[in-house]
């Protein structure tokens, strides 16, 4: 239960907002995936429906249960030049591909690169 405070106290912004987030502890994820949501253009059952697909690239199913809350949901890929919703992604195919600058001819060298190490053995 949040602590008393004088009726005479103003609160600052940073206090209304500690109080707030102790009376109900899940409104950041649960804002965030709203913002998100509404910034990719999506419905909440298009999101749902999508995330029983798994991730775009591996297939890989959100884990509720992970220690890294990363891989506990789906991410939602965006395009980083046109701003469009790509898909959803588990947190390494998107880091993976942030990690090649979301560039295809980097991914391209970046796969002949492994078929000819598969090709040389």
């Amino acid at each position: 239960m949040p602590a008393r405070i004088h009726p005479d106290r103003v609160l600052t912004p940073s206090e209304k907002q500690a109080r707030y987030h102790e009376k109900h502890p899940n409104s950041r994820r649960l804002n965030k995936r709203r913002y998100l949501l509404k910034k990719h253009g999506l419905t909440e059952s298009e999101f749902l429906r999508l995330s029983e697909l798994g991730c775009c690239i591996c297939n890989a199913m959100p884990d509720p249960d992970a220690p890294d809350p990363r891989n506990r949901v789906l991410h939602c890929d965006h395009c980083h030049i046109e701003g469009g919703f790509r898909g959803l992604l588990c947190n390494q195919c998107n880091r993976g591909l942030g990690m090649f600058k979301d560039c295809p001819s980097l991914l391209r060298r970046a796969r002949d690169y492994l078929m000819s190490d598969l090709t040389s053995t």
